[in-house]
């Protein structure tokens, strides 16, 4: 008899688990949980975020394209470069509304000249090259009414060749 009642307790437990998991066996599926298709893709875009992701990856890879031109090492500014382009254009996807003054201040024709300055091997038309790139975040900032956003040190030195440690703001 008390074998019965352990079991009547165990099933219990376990019907009122999955209950609180969304009926699901698994109450770490939280993609899987949720009762629609509808609200799992909305789970899911919400893990990719908006803009302000795409932002954080772009101050980054400038970041690091900084660090690597004081360096000295193009082919990784290059790959910032590159970088920095697909997550502006992963934002865009996101925010389409943001996508018009994206593509006004980072044409594909201003990614090809950096690109090439960069592979040039020349410092100066490197640094020439970054400060364009500096100066299209700034403007489309103004335009998208983020100003503030230009008032941080990632954004104060023009092409400075300070040597020390990269990436240190």
């Amino acid at each position: 008899m008390r074998l019965k009642s352990l079991l009547a307790a165990t099933a219990a437990v376990m019907v009122m688990g999955s209950a609180h998991a969304g009926g699901h066996e698994n109450p770490n599926a939280w993609v899987m949980n949720a009762p629609t298709d509808e609200e799992r893709f909305e789970l899911i875009q919400g893990q990719f975020g908006g803009y302000a992701r795409a932002m954080w990856e772009i101050g980054h890879r400038f970041r690091g394209m900084r660090g690597a031109l004081r360096n000295g090492n193009f082919e990784l500014a290059q790959y910032h470069l590159e970088e920095m382009e697909e997550a502006l254009d992963d934002g865009n996807q996101r925010r389409p509304r943001r996508a018009a003054n994206s593509e006004r201040f980072f044409p594909a024709s201003l990614w090809k000249e950096v690109d090439e300055a960069f592979g040039s091997g020349d410092a100066d038309k490197a640094w020439a090259a970054f400060d364009r790139v500096r100066n299209a975040c700034m403007g489309c900032h103004v335009a998208e009414n983020v100003e503030f956003m230009n008032r941080q040190p990632m954004f104060e030195d023009r092409g400075q060749r300070r040597q020390g440690r990269p990436g240190r703001e």
